[in-house]
């Protein structure tokens, strides 16, 4: 479905509904409104100054009226509230589409990168303050688990002293099970998120491993562990997403929020209309998903879900991501030096005396990348709540596959607008 749409003035859009029907769209101002291509001449001249002598000059006035401020993004590292770190290159998985396996080797994180980074982050913080540590990969983090463990004993103590609220969040691919982690956690109330396919047919096929898995998440459930699941929807899954949460009510009781992602991945796809029609199925699939979670209890999420709520001019915040050669990356997906984008996103690094040295300039001018950025994004309705889109995806695939990826948002936009609109009148 092709979205004709227009900016007929600064954060101002007209997108076609039918022959003579158009949705004019103010974001900022929080205003949806209907109108015919005759009442859109009008409120077009009035938006330039151009009086009318009809509503449309009040309506316009309206409409300029921005009452949402975009967020900025953060500058400073020390204005990050959240720090990622990936432990190490190691894995014992090869799923299918991981992003991260050109950089697999037996590396892991050193013991005086990770104080250093973890003493910078909480001694930028005040009493009061929140702070998050996020674990993932790279590679499999509890693999590096008698690394980490002293390492967030000290961290867990420093934030309780000094009266930060820190959390502590872990994503694994549920290969490794043992009291003593699963006693920590418990004890400090650290989440645990399944990277996890939930059928064993899926997940045998795409990651491996399932029957193991499966026990390991009931074993940290068993144990009262707080556990969420994180799938990744390929083409292979799409179709799958209603049986997936079924699954979970059915033999994971205490799981209560799941989230689905579309993979990333031209060559998952092979052409940019097969990634279309993905698309569509994922959307159809996970509203019937969403309805059937919701019957259990389930929260299940989608980063495009609701996504008129959020306003950003970038995609994401950017990460403060410490990688295991000591450098920090402005994104997880970028981890390793085997990584093509790897020296495209590092902006800083640790030495072996505990220095921490950033490139100011840099990490500005990879915040600076917003939907400002892009010739495309101009016009686009969708821009203030996509933000240009992801820094990967966009790296990732090729421009006729990009036209798909934002197509995608904004008829997710779009649906969002009417149903608004509809719910007003």
């Amino acid at each position: 479905m092709y979205i004709k749409s227009e900016q007929i003035f600064d954060n101002i859009y007209a997108i076609k509904e039918d022959i003579d029907s158009w949705i004019v769209y103010a974001p900022l101002s929080g205003i949806i409104l209907s109108c015919d291509t005759q009442d859109l001449v009008l409120l077009k001249r009035s938006l330039a100054e151009q009086v009318t002598n009809t509503d449309a000059d009040t309506i316009a006035i309206e409409l300029k009226n921005n009452e949402i401020q975009i967020p900025k993004n953060n500058l400073a590292p020390s204005q990050f509230t959240k720090l990622s770190i990936l432990s190490n290159y190691k894995c014992n998985l090869a799923c299918s589409y991981c992003y991260s396996a050109k950089g697999r080797s037996n590396k892991e994180i050193s013991p005086v990168h990770l104080r250093a980074a973890i003493n910078f982050f909480l001694g930028n913080a005040s009493s009061g303050d929140k702070r998050s540590l996020f674990f993932s990969g790279g590679g499999e983090p509890l693999l590096s688990w008698n690394l980490l463990h002293p390492v967030l004993e000290e961290a867990i103590d420093k934030a309780r002293r000094n009266h930060i609220d820190l959390q502590i969040h872990f994503m694994t691919n549920g290969t490794i099970f043992s009291e003593e982690i699963a006693s920590f956690f418990k004890t400090h109330g650290i989440s645990l998120c399944f990277s996890y396919e939930i059928l064993e047919s899926i997940q045998n096929q795409l990651r491996g491993k399932s029957k193991l898995v499966s026990e390991n998440l009931s074993r940290y459930l068993n144990n009262g562990n707080i556990i969420y699941i994180s799938s990744t929807i390929t083409p292979q899954s799409v179709s799958y997403m209603k049986e997936m949460i079924e699954a979970v009510a059915q033999y994971f009781p205490g799981v209560n929020t799941v989230t689905m992602e579309p993979v990333t991945g031209a060559e998952l796809y092979g052409t940019p209309e097969k990634l279309s029609q993905f698309y569509d199925e994922f959307d159809l699939n996970f509203k019937e998903a969403y309805t059937i979670a919701k019957s259990h209890g389930i929260q299940l999420n989608t980063s495009i879900q609701n996504i008129t709520e959020h306003f950003v001019n970038r995609y994401c915040p950017g990460k403060f991501c410490l990688t295991p050669n000591g450098t920090f990356t402005i994104c997880h997906c970028a981890s390793s030096p085997q990584e093509e984008r790897y020296e495209k996103c590092t902006y800083g690094y640790i030495d072996n005396d505990s220095n921490i040295n950033f490139d100011i300039k840099k990490l500005n001018f990879l915040l600076s990348v917003n939907s400002d950025s892009y010739p495309e994004c101009r016009d686009c309705f969708a821009k203030v709540h996509c933000g240009g889109e992801c820094m990967t995806r966009r790296d990732t695939y090729p421009p006729e596959f990009m036209v798909e990826v934002c197509n995608h948002i904004r008829k997710n936009v779009l649906t969002e607008i009417i149903k608004q609109l509809h719910d007003e009148q």
